[in-house]
């Protein structure tokens, strides 16, 4: 499990994922609606939630346990240890029973089995400390356990040697934490190549994406392909939109495969699901003759028609899942959110979904965690 801390480093952002359901499951829903690209903790038996100037614990039967009020506005979410990491003008940790505690100098990094790393300040840098992942709240950022520190623009390790990479690997345990996902190629601890600052992440080296367009002004998708020292390895550009979550476990070959599968389409845009599947499609306009004035109200895939009530293009959302299924989000007469199985194109939920360590979906009027397949 990866959350990148916040705050405490340069180029370090938290960040987290966050239906109603047709053939999907529903593990669990609460009634917090409109959570569209919020950032909230999962926790498995609590879910917390920001709202306004308010964090908010749920327990799966929807029951709200309790609501902490806060002097900011709370911006995310993530869970960090045993409980969670809120963003509210300052990292706020929270446990399951909504006990509180800011830290301005600490930030939850990452955590992998029953450790978790933060990003504690001190005067003369910042280091990466290794926890128990139980530790309590009062206890949080006391570790001496230290992996590597932070000094200027530059990562060391606890006996001042820089950090630097042999070839594709990197000094332990910085390597074991890139193993296990706790750290990206990207991070600051592992003193990146500067292009890690514009580009993604990738598993040998480092992607920027520039979106296409499709339409009257068609436009292509640019692909840059980058190795870890920096150097531009390959440039590619397809013509499709591309609609895709650039995985760090991807490498550069399974970008360079991608952008010859979206060139060999067809359609003007495509999904790219996580496991590098690329599927062509073309949105359905309310109006052919005039399309610079239609909306949007179907996508046709594969011979099959994903229809949903009628979205203005400029707020028209589209997500890849779990392959086969895509979502669409967007505002017409009013909110339209749809979830659909692209091989039948059947609706599976009536919300807006989206991938993360797990399928989380929201509506209008609740917030979901579901088994899109139906199946357990």
């Amino acid at each position: 499990m990866r959350s990148r801390a916040f705050g405490l480093l340069p180029g370090i952002a938290l960040a987290l994922a966050g239906c109603s359901a047709g053939g999907a499951q529903v593990e669990w829903s609460i009634p917090v609606g409109g959570m569209y690209g919020v950032h909230f903790a999962d926790l498995g038996d609590v879910i917390i939630v920001p709202r306004g100037q308010a964090i908010e614990g749920y327990d799966t039967a929807g029951k709200k346990l309790w609501s902490v009020t806060l002097a900011d506005e709370a911006q995310s979410c993530a869970a960090a240890g045993s409980g969670a990491m809120c963003v509210a003008g300052t990292q706020i940790f929270v446990d399951r029973d909504g006990q509180t505690v800011a830290r301005s100098d600490l930030a939850f990094v990452g955590q992998a089995g029953d450790r978790a790393y933060y990003a504690r300040g001190e005067e003369d840098g910042v280091v990466l400390i290794e926890e128990k992942a139980d530790t309590p709240l009062d206890q949080l950022g006391a570790s001496a356990q230290v992996l590597a520190r932070y000094e200027g623009r530059t990562a060391y390790l606890p006996d001042g040697t820089k950090v630097e990479r042999a070839g594709t690997t990197y000094p332990e345990p910085l390597q074991r934490l890139l193993d296990e996902g706790v750290l990206t190629v990207d991070s600051p601890w592992l003193n990146p190549a500067g292009i890690a600052s514009v580009a993604q992440p990738l598993a040998d080296g480092f992607v920027v994406v520039e979106a296409g367009q499709a339409g009257t002004r068609t436009e292509p998708s640019t692909l840059t392909l980058f190795d870890l020292a920096g150097n531009e390895t390959a440039r590619f550009q397809v013509t499709p939109v591309l609609y895709m979550n650039v995985s760090p476990s991807w490498t550069r070959a399974t970008l360079e495969k991608i952008a010859q599968d979206a060139q060999a389409l067809e359609e003007s845009r495509a999904f790219v699901f996580d496991d590098a599947r690329v599927v062509g499609f073309e949105q359905v306009l309310t109006d052919s003759v005039a399309p610079g004035y239609a909306n949007v109200e179907a996508l046709r895939i594969e011979g099959k028609t994903l229809s949903f009530d009628a979205i203005q293009p400029e707020t028209l959302r589209l997500a890849a899942l779990d392959y086969p299924y895509v979502s669409v989000a967007g505002t017409g007469s009013q909110t339209v959110v749809a979830t659909f199985d692209l091989t039948t194109a059947k609706r599976v939920a009536e919300a807006s979904c989206w991938l993360s360590d797990a399928t989380y979906c929201a509506t209008p009027t609740a917030l979901e965690k579901v088994n899109l397949s139906g199946r357990s």
